[in-house]
């Protein structure tokens, strides 16, 4: 839906939606926070628009993992930057926020 749209537009709008959806104002603050750190990473790495592969790069390089081995048993720390990640990914293909419900594995 959004595919082609820059990071900055893509960020400002889940923000927005974020808003809408009446989340707090310190949830929106956190992903605030983590989106502008992921905004300076593309700028560093010449990338204008967002995509899997930006977000995976990103989480490999400030938390030295990514979404293609995430499991919550190994990465329970990293929680909040996995969901604010997915976010965006979901933000841009559908148009929405999606509410994800994960369970623990055996």
């Amino acid at each position: 839906m959004h595919t082609e749209n820059p990071i900055r537009l893509l960020v400002a709008e889940v923000l927005g939606e974020l808003e809408r959806l009446r989340y707090s104002k310190s949830t929106r603050t956190g992903y605030r926070r983590f989106y502008c750190r992921v905004i300076d990473f593309a700028d560093s790495v010449g990338e204008r628009s967002y995509s899997e592969s930006l977000g995976n790069r990103f989480l490999q390089a400030k938390y030295q993992f990514n979404l293609d081995g995430y499991s919550i048993s190994l990465h329970r720390s990293f929680r909040n930057e996995t969901r604010f990640i997915r976010v965006l990914g979901d933000y841009q293909i559908h148009g929405a926020i999606l509410r994800r419900r994960t369970t623990k594995t055996p």
